[in-house]
Order: structure tokens, then sequence, then C-alpha cells
């Protein structure tokens, strides 16, 4: 049930927001990134995560609250004390613009990535105070935030705070583990959709690049976002994504083993900056040249007409991105150190409540 509220409330903030351009990959997307993770997480990471979120709770239902908490007001389905007020200053958290013009390696430092203007200023907004955030505004940053939540001890009540000063300080400890796990699972995601990565003179990602596939007029972005499923989100189902999910995980069983463990060869920092580069260099090299050379010299004013063999031939890196983001989410969730003492390879640690 409360997946399906998920996707109600999805479709509520396109009504009334605007355009779902604005979303990635859809709720199915970041579903089968969440359930493929679910697969591959250790005991002990599974027990601590039941101990932040219910032991009926899974990562797939939390997945997509980053992206309604944009557009309206959200308790991550009842699993907050308190709601959180609609927050718009958190969309730059999704995402960062790196020109195309630029070269990045696959494999970036976070020196490197923090070069880039999404980089440059703080976090804002009412989610960044009450998260204590104040790391920079662009999406690496932010994961490794939301890891370093994870490894916030429990609080020791003080001998001057009062009951009731002692019991909000540990329901806000609790919110933010939450909220923090959230964050990881669904920017995890969006940093291994290409287009989250790059922009071309401004296009915000191919936002501003009007295109018309199957009949349906919408950006690069939006279509990007988009291509995982066709059939309109309306009908994006949880079923669906765990669906996909299980095919993606059987054709990760027919991949050599050391391809797979290449992906997550590195620390935490490394697996998260590797995927921002990764998805910046299919843009940029197969993405935006793609949408030029099929637009030639038609005007960027009118909606480039894509073929309907266009979703066939980008399906296999969209796929591919689905599989690395879940093995990856798997891999930064099992490097936390959940035994409470605030430490791990990511600087996080965790401890039951």
């Amino acid at each position: 049930m409360k997946k399906k509220l998920v996707g109600i409330a999805f479709l509520a903030a396109t009504f009334m927001f605007g355009p779902i351009a604005a979303f990635s990959w859809g709720p199915e997307g970041h579903e089968t990134i969440a359930d493929i993770a679910q697969t591959r997480l250790d005991p002990q990471t599974q027990t601590a995560i039941s101990g932040i979120l219910g032991s009926n709770v899974s990562l797939s239902s939390i997945s997509n609250y980053p992206d309604t908490l944009r557009y309206g007001p959200t308790d991550f389905g009842g699993l907050l004390s308190r709601p959180l007020a609609k927050d718009a200053d958190t969309g730059s958290w999704h995402f960062t613009n790196i020109p195309v013009e630029e070269s990045l390696s696959q494999t970036p430092t976070t020196d490197e990535l923090n070069q880039y203007p999404d980089c440059d200023k703080q976090a804002s907004g009412s989610t960044a105070q009450l998260m204590g955030d104040s790391v920079q505004d662009c999406i690496h940053a932010q994961i490794k935030f939301a890891l370093s939540q994870l490894s916030a001890p429990r609080p020791v009540p003080s001998p001057q705070a009062s009951e009731a000063e002692s019991a909000e300080a540990l329901t806000l400890w609790k919110d933010r583990r939450i909220i923090a796990l959230s964050y990881v699972v669904h920017l995890v995601g969006d940093e291994h959709q290409p287009m989250h990565t790059a922009e071309d003179h401004g296009d915000a990602g191919g936002n501003t690049e009007n295109v018309q596939f199957q009949g349906k007029l919408e950006h690069l972005h939006e279509l990007w976002d988009d291509l995982i499923d066709k059939t309109g989100w309306q009908d994006q189902t949880p079923q669906a994504a765990n669906a996909l999910a299980q095919q993606l995980l059987a054709d990760l069983d027919s991949l050599p083993k050391d391809e797979v463990a290449s992906w997550i060869s590195g620390d935490v920092e490394a697996t998260i900056n590797n995927a921002i580069g990764e998805s910046f260099n299919i843009s940029k090299n197969t993405i935006y040249p793609d949408y030029y050379k099929s637009r030639g010299s038609q005007s960027s004013a009118t909606p480039l007409i894509l073929p309907d063999g266009y979703q066939a031939q980008m399906r296999p890196i969209v796929n591919k991105r689905l599989q690395m983001a879940g093995v990856r989410l798997a891999h930064i969730l099992n490097q936390v150190n959940w035994d409470g003492n605030g430490t791990s390879s990511a600087n996080s640690g965790n401890q039951n409540h």
C-alpha cells in the first residue's frame, strides 16, 4: 500500500507542479535499483536497515521519497515522526551538470568533481537545516553526507537535558537516519542516469532539448528518465519493477564475475565518483552526438522526431546502468559499519535503535 501511495504522490506532483521531466529514472527505475540491491545486502546490513525502517519495509518502498519531497510534503510513508514540508531546494542534490566540452575521466577524483558550478555552493533549505547539512549542493557530496548521517551515534541523554529534550533528540536522530537512507538509495540511482551528470550550453541536462518519441512530446532528459517503461508513469508498478529487477539479476549471473567485481573494486568514495564519470562520458560520447546527428540542420525550436527504434537502441545502456546502480548501492551499504561506533571506509557507521 505504501508503494501505491508513492505513485499517487508522483502523479499529484505532476499535475500540480509541472512536468515530470524533473524526476529521474521514474518510480520503476528507482525501485528496480533498490530491489537489485536488496538481494545483495549482507545479513548484518539487512538487520541494520530493518532496525531503521522496520522489518517489513523494503529499500524500494523508500526509493522515491526524495523526488516526492521536491514537489510536496511527505512523511516518507509514515516512517517519520512528522511530515517534511515541500522543499524544492533539494532539487540540485540530484545531479551535477558538467559541460560536455569538458574532459572527465571514468574515474574522477572528488577534487575534480568539486570544480564544477553545481558544487560551488552549500546546501540550503528546510531539509538541509533539519539534517545539519552544510556540504556542497551537488549529488556526489550529498550521497557522502547522507552516508555520514547513518554513522551518527545514538544521542546520549545529557544530565542537564529534560526528559522531553532527550526524547526529541532521539526522535531527530531516528528521522535523520530514515531520510539519509532514502537519499542514499535514490541518489545512487540518479548518478547512474547519464543525463543527470552532463549539460550542453546550459540545456540543464537535456531539459531544453525538445524531442518527440512514439507520438509524445518531451525533453531529451525526460525521455531518458522514461526509457525504462514507455507505458506511462501511472502504469509503473512495484510488481513491474521487481520483475525487471529479477530479469536484470538473471542477466548479471551471465556476466563474467570479474566484470561485475570491477564495478565495486574501489572504496566507497571511488564507487560514488566513478558512477558520475561513466554517466558523463555516456552523455558526452553517445547521447548528445546521436541527438545532434539526428537533428542535423533542423532548428532546435522544432521537436526532433526520434525513430521508434530509439528505445531499443539505448535500452542496453539503460539496463546496464540500472544493474550497476543496484550492485553499487548494495556495496556502499555493505561497507557501512553498522555496529554504531561511527566509523567505516566511507566515514559511515550505524547503531540500531
